[in-house]
């Protein structure tokens, strides 16, 4: 079976993920019944249990694919499944292997890299990390998430905002990433950087109490409890302009219990 046929078929089980899984699972093993001898068939199968969660069933049927079709190279799939399955050591020698005969595919890195963390092997995950978001042109946000967070807990935050914002600058300005940009600025004390990161991703914003406040909280951390107190009543004030109804939405009113507590606590 060809590398193509490998990729339709865990693209289908991708985009069957967001539907009937289990009834998904069902019709394929009809399929089977039939089609005993069809590699593709059992591929796709191990994949909607490995999205299942069902990681043993996976790798059984991974097993009879590469049974039928010796040709096809299913370590990548049978390393993500074993890492996901909570056995990273098992893991490992699989991605290894798919990644010395595939250097150019980003994914293994990126699964290789968390195996690597699961294992506390940090350093060599971060290399991996580096890797992935190199090759792939477009890389997800939870990967440089997961880059930046590894880059903190070995102590080089700097490197982790410098990387947010060099990726940012290759695909755009996502929410997730700008926020964990703004953390880390306030984390190395570059106050001013991050009240001017609050003033580019609030300007034009529907609403803004949510902006008032997380200023409230940078010029608090700053030590500058005027500002963040006539921050915190900006934030208070739009909260208060929103019909009753709309308070009384969870997120809106943990907003305002949180700032009402970082209003006394200053005050005190």
């Amino acid at each position: 079976m060809s590398c193509g046929l490998l990729a339709v078929c865990l693209a289908a089980a991708s985009a069957g993920a967001h539907g009937d899984v289990h009834g998904q699972i069902e019709a394929l093993t009809s399929q089977i019944a039939s089609q005993a001898r069809n590699p593709a068939l059992y591929l796709h199968r191990g994949e909607l249990h490995r999205v299942h969660g069902d990681f043993d069933a996976a790798l059984k049927d991974y097993a009879q694919t590469s049974r039928l079709d010796p040709a096809m190279d299913l370590d990548f799939v049978a390393g993500r499944a074993l890492l996901e399955a909570g056995r990273p050591k098992d893991a490992r020698p699989r991605l290894d292997r798919y990644a010395a005969r595939h250097p150019a595919d980003f994914n293994v890195f990126v699964v290789r890299a968390r195996t690597l963390h699961a294992l506390g092997a940090r350093v060599e995950a971060l290399a991996d990390y580096d890797r992935a978001v190199g090759l792939d042109p477009s890389p997800k946000p939870d990967v440089l998430l997961e880059r930046a967070r590894l880059l903190v807990a070995l102590g080089r935050s700097a490197d982790a905002l410098s990387g947010l914002d060099a990726a940012m600058g290759r695909i755009g300005h996502g929410p997730a990433l700008e926020h964990e940009a703004l953390d880390l600025e306030v984390t190395l004390g570059r106050f001013d950087a991050a009240l001017a990161r609050i003033d580019r991703l609030s300007k034009g914003a529907p609403r803004l109490e949510s902006w008032h406040a997380r200023r409230g909280e940078v010029l608090a951390a700053a030590g500058r409890v005027p500002q963040a107190r006539e921050a915190y009543a900006l934030a208070l004030r739009a909260i208060e302009s929103l019909p009753a109804e709309r308070r009384r939405a969870r997120a809106l009113a943990d907003l305002e219990s949180r700032v009402r507590l970082a209003l006394d606590r200053i005050a005190s």
